[in-house]
């Protein structure tokens, strides 16, 4: 310690006398493109690794080992069914992200039945870049989300393989995860104890993940449900599947360095193929149609130059019914399922026109008109409904009324609808229940005039 200072002194002079012997070496921190795509770490010759030691075991588990005829047969007999070829193509596109100008997306593999090769389907995605074994290139969810950003900005172009999704759960043991921590590609701005503010993380790449449920709540909102392509396993990947994971775990990284070099080598061919399929796939939401792209240009490329050989290649077709639609991603066709299941779930809680008991229910939730099939719920109750579901009820409420779902004044754009419960007239919410034609209900007043079923 007392002499630290002499010691930095004389290396510090060291080097400015002998700046010309001293050979220069260009280095990187992280992996994927470097000079403006020009060259693909971990490959590039010309630039060493010099990034945290803390990344080091990871780096080092990027690497070619065994037989690339070995790892050829192990993934034929991955891509035996739709699932496995799918996360092996999401593995290689997620080095077309970047030269794409796509955003990070999410293909996760989910299933209730336990055996049938969802880890095995990671460990194939993993081994194409490096060694698959569990614990070095594949992660877990048991980690911070500040952990899986910093994982995801030092592998940059690299796919982020997560295994496990039910071990992320909240306080009430509910499997929860925000794919929009990964899916945006630039992670959380944060201080620095001196004032200022750290660089912020930024990453280019798929995000592969399974588990035993799927990511994508019903209800969560559309840019969620657009960021992730979800893909159920109902049936196991392979037959022998202690065989395959010892062929992935001795023989890898050969695949993903032939694909780079092909990628970068032809940059007009690959953005002619993605432009032809994305335009393909229009029914899908448009980010949904960009990640599906990527999925068969990847495989395209992987198929045509027999990276993987003896495949036929991918068709939209086979991508197309895990793609969502504008329809399947819009939250609040859920929420008018669910809110119709709720009042048929409460139905005691609501005042009946076709009872004979004069005695009211315990809890009020409002009335319920039988002939008309019209549920009037109190706007509390509407209220705190919608919000259990995830929704917000002001816009829900927009949306029924375009959908022809409430009744409103004549005249007016409100949802309020006035009625009597317990022989008091109060303002509710007039939900028009499935089942029933919008002109039976035209005729029916409130206690302030004429109603529609339209804004």
């Amino acid at each position: 310690q007392d002499n630290a200072r002499e010691v930095v002194k004389y290396l510090r002079q060291l080097e400015s006398d002998n700046l010309e012997e001293i050979p220069e070496l260009r280095s990187c921190g992280r992996m994927g493109y470097a000079d403006g795509e020009e060259c693909f770490l971990p490959y590039a010759e010309n630039i060493a690794y010099d990034g945290e030691a803390a990344f080091r075991p990871l780096f080092e588990s990027i690497r070619e080992e065994g037989s690339f005829e070995e790892w050829q047969h192990a993934a034929l007999d991955l891509c035996k069914t739709l699932p496995g070829r799918i996360t092996l193509a999401a593995s290689f596109a997620s080095a077309l992200v970047r030269p794409l100008h796509c955003l990070p997306f999410f293909v996760h593999l989910w299933g209730t039945a336990s055996g049938t090769g969802k880890t095995l389907a990671l460990m194939g995605a993993a081994s194409v870049w490096a060694d698959p074994t569990p614990g070095r290139y594949v992660q877990t969810f048991n980690s911070t989300a500040v952990g899986h950003e910093r994982i995801a900005e030092f592998l940059q172009n690299l796919p982020l393989i997560i295994d496990e999704l039910q071990i992320s759960r909240d306080y009430r043991g509910q499997v929860v995860y925000d794919p929009y921590k990964l899916a945006e590609g630039i992670g959380r701005t944060r201080g620095t104890r001196s004032g200022g503010i750290e660089r912020t993380p930024t990453w280019h790449n798929c995000i592969i993940t399974s588990g035993e449920t799927p990511m994508i709540r019903d209800t969560a909102a559309a840019g969620a449900k657009n960021r992730a392509i979800e893909v159920e396993v109902t049936e196991p990947l392979t037959e022998d599947g202690h065989r395959l994971a010892g062929l992935l775990s001795h023989n890898f990284g050969h695949a993903g360095k032939r694909f780079v070099q092909f990628v970068m080598q032809n940059r007009e061919l690959v953005n002619d193929t993605y432009d032809s399929f994305y335009r393909d796939l229009a029914k899908a939401t448009s980010k949904q149609a960009l990640s599906g792209a990527l999925i068969l240009t990847a495989d395209n490329i992987v198929t045509s130059i027999g990276i993987v050989p003896k495949l036929r290649m991918l068709q939209p077709s086979d991508l197309a019914q895990y793609l969502k639609t504008d329809e399947d991603i819009e939250i609040n066709n859920s929420l008018w399922q669910q809110l119709c299941d709720w009042i048929t779930g409460n139905m005691s809680a609501f005042m009946r026109d076709d009872t004979e008991s004069d005695r009211p229910p315990r809890e009020i939730f409002g009335r319920y008109d039988h002939e008309k099939n019209i549920a009037f719920i109190l706007p509390s109750r509407f209220d705190s409904a919608v919000e259990s579901f995830g929704g917000v009820p002001k816009s829900f409420k927009k949306w029924m009324l375009t959908r022809g779902h409430l009744l409103v004044r004549k005249g007016t754009r409100g949802s309020s609808f006035v009625t009597r419960v317990i022989d008091r007239p109060v303002g509710t919410i007039a939900v028009i229940l499935p089942d029933r034609e919008a002109e039976e209900v035209f005729a029916i007043e409130d206690e302030k005039g004429p109603l529609n079923n339209h804004a």
